[in-house]
Formats: C-alpha cells, sequence, structure tokens
C-alpha cells in the first residue's frame, strides 16, 4: 500500500550526505523498516528491489546503519529469549552475503561495527559467523570494539583456532591504548592456549602474539611457552 511512498522517500534519501547517524533519524528509522520487511519475507534482494536499491545507492553511514541495525535486533532477540524463525535466519545470512559481495568489502572504509553484533547475537551457527568475522576482519582496519566479541573468539578457539588467534590479533593491534586487553585477559588466554598446542603457523603467531603482549607489560601469557 505504501509502496509509492517508499520509492518517493528513497530517491530523497540518495541525495544525502550523513557523516553521524543514531536510530532517531528518520533515514535510519526507514533503512530498519526496510530491512524488517525483508526479515518476514515482505520484501527480496532482487535486483531493483528498495531494499537492494537503498543498499547500492544512499551513503556508506546510512546503508551500514542498516546492516548493523540487523545484528543489534538479532542480539536483542536472543537476549529476550525470542525466539527467531529459522527462514529468518537464512534471509539474513543470504543478506550479508549479497551486502558483503556486492557492496560492503569495496566500501573504501567499511564500518568497524557492520558484522560484531551478527558475531556475538549467538543467532547463526559457528562456523558461518566465524568464516564471516574473519573475511570481514581480513578487509576492514579495525574491528568494532564490541567487547562480547573478544569472548565469543574464546569459545571459538576450539574448534577454529587459526581463524580466532588472526582475529584476535587484529584486535590487539589496533588496541593503541591497551585499556581494552586489560579487560580481555582471561579471553586473550584461552584463545592463546587453544592455538599454541597446534604445529603449524597457528602456534607461531601465538607465540609472536605473546611477545607483543609481554612487551606491552601483559606477562602472564608467557606461562603458556615452553
Amino acid at each position: 500500500m505504501l509502496e509509492k511512498q517508499f520509492w518517493f522517500a528513497l530517491e530523497c534519501y540518495k541525495e544525502l550526505q550523513i557523516d553521524e547517524i543514531d536510530d532517531n533519524h528518520p533515514i535510519a528509522r526507514f533503512s530498519q523498516h526496510i530491512i524488517i520487511l525483508y526479515g518476514r519475507g515482505q520484501l527480496t534482494l532482487k535486483e531493483n528491489s528498495i531494499l537492494s536499491v537503498l543498499l547500492k545507492s544512499v551513503d556508506i553511514s546510512i546503508r551500514s546503519h542498516a546492516i548493523s541495525f540487523v545484528g543489534r535486533t538479532l542480539e536483542e532477540s536472543h537476549n529476550r529469549n525470542e525466539e527467531v524463525p529459522d527462514e529468518v535466519i537464512e534471509r539474513f545470512k543470504s543478506l550479508w552475503h549479497w551486502y558483503w559481495y556486492n557492496i560492503g568489502s569495496k566500501d573504501d572504509i567499511p564500518d568497524s561495527t557492520l558484522f560484531s553484533y551478527w558475531y556475538t547475537c549467538k543467532l547463526f551457527d559457528a562456523e558461518w559467523a566465524i568464516n564471516n568475522l574473519y573475511e570481514y576482519s581480513r578487509n576492514v582496519n579495525e574491528i568494532d570494539y564490541n567487547y562480547k566479541i573478544p569472548n565469543q573468539l574464546s569459545i571459538d578457539s576450539k574448534d577454529y583456532p587459526k581463524m580466532c588467534i588472526d582475529i584476535m590479533e587484529k584486535l590487539i593491534h589496533t588496541d593503541r591504548e591497551g585499556w581494552n586487553l586489560s579487560s580481555w585477559r582471561g579471553s586473550i588466554y584461552v584463545i592463546l592456549s587453544n592455538a599454541i598446542v597446534n604445529s603449524d603457523s597457528t602456534k607461531q603467531k601465538a607465540e609472536a602474539l605473546i611477545d607483543v603482549l609481554g612487551r606491552k607489560g601483559f606477562l602472564e601469557y608467557g606461562e603458556l611457552l615452553d
């Protein structure tokens, strides 16, 4: 019923350039509404659909907000113990894959918060989540300091030690002031413990990170060395 109004609004929003955006901005509400309709199966990702045109044509800050909104909403649903149907999860997995490989990875500066809550919401299977966080981390300058990421990495590091140590390395090197390293100590210890028992480059990276952390004053990780 509101399709014409949606398209008119989108044409207006294409001209906007926004440095910062929050949930109260009209374009934020509009993009969230479109995302929700997609999640419910009322919109598709077909070429020239309103969702695909929205994500392709608006300012990077707007589309980044729309994509990160998915993860934040799913995490809120998980925290409220709300059941999210499998078909909704599958739709969002398709959305991320379409968005990242068509748009997100090609942005000059991909947003650091894009995938953090997708990863920590606990509603995607572990293999899909860690694989996509790993791919995402290789294309961004830094990863959002969502405190839940190191904790989830420590859980996943048992089965995916190489990817987890690589992601943790990026988090450590981009935490220039070192404030987060203190709060991540427990998670870092588990990740290093699971990485250093390997016999390949994963062990070498763990040893190198222990050296880096030691130079920053975190000496307790040295006990993991032979």
